[in-house]
């Protein structure tokens, strides 16, 4: 990915509280488990791009900046997770996930999120996301 947010989409939760750290670590901790499937870096040969298992854990950053994929910032991963005062933030290449993909991973990171606190609520309400394709 050699511009460095190219089909990059990125989520944002505006939640009520301070994000936990331990808890959201946490949570993508599960997550790596649920959707391991998901730990791939990509690659690139004479004529085709091709994905490679990544091992690596995925990254939990405490930055309200994006995070450019498939480099050191985000442990070559494809996707990875940041946070900022009462913010989370998701970052995916888009060629990985769409859509349904996304919010599938979203509904389990916020589930496994409010595990860890003991709220049923964890956000803001009115629930904030937004969505948004960076080029």
């Amino acid at each position: 990915m050699t511009d460095e947010l190219s089909f990059t989409l990125r989520l944002t939760y505006e939640m009520r509280d301070a994000v936990d750290e331990a808890c959201l670590h946490e949570a993508v901790h599960m997550l790596e488990e649920r959707f391991s499937y998901l730990k791939v870096s990509l690659k690139k040969d004479w004529h085709a791009y091709y994905y490679t298992e990544n091992h690596k854990p995925w990254v939990v950053l405490n930055t309200d900046h994006s995070i450019p994929l498939n480099g050191r910032e985000s442990n070559y991963h494809l996707l990875a997770f940041s946070y900022f005062n009462k913010t989370i933030y998701i970052n995916a290449y888009h060629g990985q996930l769409d859509g349904t993909g996304l919010f599938r991973l979203e509904k389990a990171l916020l589930y496994y999120d409010t595990l860890g606190t003991g709220l049923v609520v964890h956000f803001a309400y009115p629930f904030y996301r937004s969505f948004r394709n960076i080029h």
